[in-house]
């Protein structure tokens, strides 16, 4: 995978962005989605699960059980879980279009801890969801600066741009602008300090 430079401005104006951004909702917007993706859907009304989904749900319990676990913010049985199989660290999220992995499930709930036990137990730090946004970037749209840190520790690439031009650092910087307050708590502060972390993390390459 080639890597693009890291920018130290906002991504480069595109045509397409706002349109791609506002057609189904922003970015960030179904960033936020990974909460109600990660619990098994029922039919309408309240039948039982689809044959489908019920294969899945059979198939990975636990799968699903860790991202709950993740979204409830529960260290202590996501580490219960790794312990019986660490290769849950690189599952995927099957119940969510993008794919998403647990790390970056850790990235939106912003659990640095968390994050540590999934990279402990072998996560990818760089695994690209369907939208090609790495952990790092989910984390920088929510302003989550102790998981950056982590993350940066654990050599993740700041220089990753995802389908909709971001990199880890233009997204912050939206962050730092106000562009992601309706989809994260995370104070402008926060924001500005990722910002300066990524920098930093850039100059030492």
């Amino acid at each position: 995978m080639q890597l693009l430079p890291l920018p130290i401005v906002a991504a480069p104006p595109n045509p397409s962005l706002e349109a791609d951004l506002h057609r189904d909702g922003t970015w960030a917007a179904r960033l936020s989605g990974l909460a109600s993706a990660s619990r098994p859907k029922r039919h309408p009304g309240s039948g039982p699960l689809s044959s489908n989904v019920r294969a899945r749900t059979t198939s990975m319990p636990r799968d699903s059980e860790l991202f709950q676990a993740i979204e409830r913010g529960d260290a202590s049985a996501v580490k219960g879980l790794l312990a019986t199989s660490a290769s849950l660290a690189a599952e995927r999220n099957n119940f969510d279009a993008r794919r998403p992995s647990p790390l970056h499930a850790a990235a939106r709930w912003g659990s640095a801890a968390i994050a540590k036990l999934l990279l402990r137990a072998g996560a990818d730090v760089n695994a690209l969801d369907a939208e090609h946004t790495s952990p790092l970037g989910v984390a920088a749209v929510f302003g989550h600066l102790a998981v950056v840190q982590e993350l940066l520790a654990a050599d993740a690439h700041a220089s990753i741009r995802n389908k909709f031009g971001f990199t880890p650092l233009a997204a912050a910087l939206a962050g730092e602008q106000g562009k992601w307050r309706h989809y994260s708590s995370a104070t402008q502060e926060s924001w500005q300090a990722i910002v300066a972390a990524l920098r930093a993390h850039a100059a030492e390459l």
